[in-house]
């Protein structure tokens, strides 16, 4: 009978990981290699956790510049502040969001384009994180 249970139960997390080691060390080379910037922001608008491609293409020198310098991504980093409330409306209300466009400022002061793709984060409330 137990067999029968445990063979019906999915694999945990910790028996997952433990059944393919190399996973975590693929996922992170990925992250790191990536040509495009990807990120993780909170709410209120701080850098949780950026690539490589991301701190070069807002111009700063490294990933932890680049989140110790930019702690109001709002004021900071778009070009029009109200674009960082637009956002954060459309992924509330959708829980996603594709290709939005918007100038973003850049470590220097220059203004980009940029195309953001993003998914919510939710806790076991159903808010965002």
């Amino acid at each position: 009978m137990r067999a029968n249970k445990k063979s019906a139960t999915p694999p945990s997390p910790e028996e997952k990981k433990a059944a393919s080691p190399g996973f975590e060390i693929n996922y992170r080379s990925i992250f790191e290699n990536a040509c495009e910037g990807i990120f993780q922001t909170t709410p209120d608008g701080r850098f949780l956790a950026a690539n490589p491609a991301m701190a070069r293409i807002l111009g700063f020198d490294s990933v932890e510049q680049l989140i110790r310098e930019r702690t109001d991504i709002a004021r900071q980093g778009y070009v029009d502040p109200g674009k960082r409330d637009e956002f954060k409306r459309r992924i509330e209300r959708h829980g996603q969001i594709t290709a939005f466009e918007c100038q973003v400022r850049r470590r220097d002061g220059t203004a980009a384009w940029a195309s953001e793709t993003a998914r919510a984060i939710r806790d076991a409330q159903g808010k965002i994180v």
